[in-house]
């Protein structure tokens, strides 16, 4: 039997964004929690749409979401745990963030 195809498109219209964001709500809510939400959809909404590489430091994110630095490292950790999005560094050292639209 073959498997349903379960993943999520990036945003690319209004439309599809409201569609992500139930999905997403449905499917993650409590793998990722409030912040892991909140999260989630700050980096889309500054997320380059062709590619998913996100431009938003984590201080901005931090700063938005008006969440403490303990907990920002935390929740980006259970949203790649979740594939949701990877993570790396940029060569000036600053973290790069992808959304993977799972």
């Amino acid at each position: 039997m073959a498997a349903a195809n379960t993943s999520l498109p990036l945003r690319s219209s209004q439309e599809d964004f409201d569609a992500v964001k139930n999905a997403f709500i449905s499917r993650y809510e409590r793998l990722v929690g409030p912040l892991g939400l909140a999260m989630y959809f700050a980096l889309m909404l500054d997320a380059d749409l062709s590619t998913g590489q996100c431009f938003a430091s984590v201080e901005s994110v931090n700063a938005l979401l008006g969440a403490e630095p303990v907990d920002v490292y935390p929740t980006l950790r259970r949203l790649v745990m979740h594939g949701l999005i990877a993570t790396g560094w940029n060569l000036d050292g600053s973290m790069r963030i992808t959304l993977l639209g799972t």
